[in-house]
């Protein structure tokens, strides 16, 4: 018996964002500002940039995916159908750490 799995599309844009702005909590700042700013050098803005445009490219990416695969699933799922399931198997151990 096969038993096949789909994505079930349930957030909209404004939920996602909506949710990544919760996790974002206003106290965050006042208890990370100063570590942050020490560890990139004095150049906050530039490091909030560079991490913007890495978290950028990483959802563009599973919006691709999930396109293509339309499947419940995580990077193991779209590795191993887009690369190969050994391939699949490392990445999903990879996330774990």
């Amino acid at each position: 018996m096969t038993q096949t799995t789909e994505f079930k599309k349930s957030l909209n844009l404004f939920g996602v964002v909506f949710l990544g702005l919760a996790w974002m909590t206003p106290m965050i700042f006042f208890t990370v500002y100063g570590v942050a700013f020490e560890a990139a050098g004095g150049m906050l803005a530039a490091a909030y940039v560079v991490a913007f445009i890495a978290i950028f490219f990483t959802a563009y990416s599973y919006s691709r995916m999930v396109k293509a695969y339309p499947i419940s699933g995580s990077a193991y799922t779209y590795t191993k159908r887009a690369i190969n399931p050994k391939m699949g198997f490392l990445v999903g151990w990879g996330s774990f750490s």
